[in-house]
């Protein structure tokens, strides 16, 4: 058995299962039961449906005497058949509806397994449980599980990705070849209208109505959550796609920064070790303090332990929103919660919630300002990670500087974003559709795509490369102000200067060179480059583009296809830096 678990609580119950699973087993053999502590048996319980552990299953219903139709999450009163429903666990299934499972039985927002199984896309675990139901009730917001199967087609189709065949049985075995595939299968002169159609309105319609809903109900929980654990009130910004305006498909990503103020901190900067410094960054930041919430890993693995307490039994205000297996999990510097949304114009959708606690604190002299920081901005912020350091958090800078783009910029992030997520699957998507970013050696393997901290990092250089042509153009800046005044303005930097307008296919090729080690080279001699964070970046280790010489060389052969007169690798090159 193998398990692949990070959060410190999820590796606790795993533990907790391997030990019950043994003294378990050696009752078996004898012919009696043990009775397990009840909190032990549900929890491993819920993890032994989640993973399909069936012989745990079988051994704490049959050997330890806990009742099939325990309800074993509280966040969302769910039993052990919906969540092997919700993780399409045929064989636990199976095994639950053996042992008595009741599969009419719903979680607290109306659910029942089935409703779980078509939410989640699990054709063959909806099936099984079909032949097991007479009845199809509605769940709180109003929809049956057969419903709710086709909503999940609608919410996959919204999600423009492949639906034929792209790679040969001699591709599957080579990475280069299956990215190479998909980035050629993109229709370059088209990706520019695909951006435009794919991106979201935040401001206005169902998309407005779901982003309310989620800030609405986060200010609800933490309203319960800072009056048991004072340490946890602060003011919620939005952050990520979703506050920039770059959010493509549909409104299923919010990125939330709990933004907390406290006294008398002493934050210290210091070097670290030069063989350390390519993996966690230059420089390391430290807390001193005598607060005992502030030690460790605490102002961060607290925020988990409060919320779990918070949203047993808590229901979620709108009935069109509901919260769905996994419900709550710990991430690295916060917390993630799992919705679903069903509405008119989007009948289902899958949300996830990022919250990120922050301490805000003056910006530190030892991190560098780059280019693009708003003139405005003194403070910076700083979240807790898993393993007990401070790191240096950007996202409501960066949030900033993406918002004030011009309609140009923004076109060429749109197409980089739109592009990159026609390498990827999303985490919900069935098993048959992800295998087209697979390739095959003894198991499959995601491809090596770049990241979306790569992309961004990159983007944001391009974005300050252009600024400064556009101020060596303008003959320099007369005073200080004048860089602030010109940054992130909306008026068109091209038409300012009395620049030709260039075509933002070349553009994307750039920012995807900055992913590259001497971006300047020729397309056959690109090399994948460690990229460090664009704010923060001493702070921080780098991360490797994988992919991008690949997507180059696509881009730019695809750029000479259709434009032979006036796209060529070499005009498609990165702009030069003079300072």
């Amino acid at each position: 058995m193998e398990l692949r678990l990070k959060a410190s609580h999820e590796k606790k119950a795993a533990c907790t299962a391997l030990s019950i699973q043994e003294v378990l087993f050696e009752s078996y053999k004898k012919g009696k039961s043990w009775n397990v502590s009840s909190p032990d048996a549900r929890e491993t319980l819920l993890l032994a449906s989640r993973k399909g552990l069936l012989q745990v299953s079988h051994l704490i219903l049959q050997v330890g005497r806990l009742p099939v139709v325990e309800v074993l999450d509280d966040i969302c009163g769910t039993t052990a058949l919906h969540q092997a429903a919700s993780y399409g666990q045929d064989g636990c299934v199976e095994l639950l509806l053996s042992a008595g499972a009741n599969t009419q039985q719903c979680d607290a927002y109306g659910h029942t397994p089935r409703h779980l199984a078509a939410m989640f896309g699990h054709k063959s675990t909806f099936e099984l449980l079909a032949h097991q139901e007479k009845q199809d009730p509605p769940c709180r917001a109003g929809t049956t599980a057969t419903q709710l199967k086709d909503n999940f087609k609608i919410y996959h189709n919204m999600y423009y990705k492949y639906s034929r065949k792209l790679h040969s049985p001699f591709d599957r075995h080579d990475p280069r070849s299956v990215i190479r595939n998909l980035v050629k299968s993109i229709d370059l002169p088209k990706l520019q209208k695909e951006a435009q159609q794919m991106v979201l309105d935040m401001s206005k319609g169902e998309a407005l109505e779901v982003k309310e809903a989620i800030l609405a109900e986060i200010n609800i929980i933490m309203n319960k959550v800072s009056t048991n654990n004072p340490t946890y009130r602060g003011d919620l910004r939005l952050a990520g796609s979703a506050r920039d305006g770059s959010k493509l498909y549909a409104p299923d990503e919010f990125d939330i920064n709990l933004v907390i103020q406290e006294d008398d901190l002493e934050v210290n900067v210091s070097n670290r070790r030069e063989e350390e410094a390519p993996l966690k960054g230059r420089l390391r930041i430290s807390m001193k303090t005598d607060k005992p919430h502030l030690e460790g890993n605490r102002f961060m693995a607290s925020l988990y332990e409060e919320m779990n307490r918070c949203l047993a039994g808590h229901v979620v205000q709108d009935k069109r929103l509901s919260l769905v297996p996994p419900g709550l999990t710990s991430t690295q510097v916060g917390v993630a919660l799992y919705m679903a949304w069903q509405g008119r114009l989007y009948p289902l959708l899958l949300v996830g919630v990022d919250l990120v606690p922050v301490l805000e604190v003056p910006w530190l002299e030892q991190v560098s300002r780059p280019f693009l920081t708003p003139k405005d901005i003194t403070t910076m912020q700083l979240s807790n990670a898993a393993d007990g350091t401070w790191r240096c958090s950007f996202a409501l800078t960066e949030a900033m500087v993406l918002e004030a783009l011009t309609p140009v910029e923004r076109q060429v992030q749109l197409m980089g974003k739109l592009l990159l997520s026609r390498l990827k699957a999303e985490p919900w998507m069935p098993r048959h559709k992800k295998s087209f970013f697979m390739w095959f050696s003894t198991r499959e393997w995601k491809i090596g795509v770049p990241s979306g901290f790569c992309f961004k990092n990159a983007f944001l250089q391009w974005l300050e490369q252009r600024q400064r042509r556009k101020l060596d153009l303008r003959g320099g800046w007369e005073e200080e102000g004048d860089k602030e005044f010109w940054v992130g303005q909306k008026e068109d930097p091209d038409q300012e200067v009395g620049k030709e307008q260039e075509d933002p296919s070349k553009w994307l090729v750039e920012v995807f060179r900055l992913m590259c080690v001497n971006p300047d080279e020729s397309r056959e001699h690109l090399a994948t480059k460690n990229s460090s964070a664009y704010f923060g970046g001493e702070c921080e280790g780098r991360k490797p583009g994988d992919g991008a010489p690949i997507i180059v060389q696509c881009l730019e052969e695809d750029l000479e296809k259709f434009c032979p007169d006036s796209a060529s690798a070499k005009e498609a090159r990165p702009l030069q830096r003079r300072y």
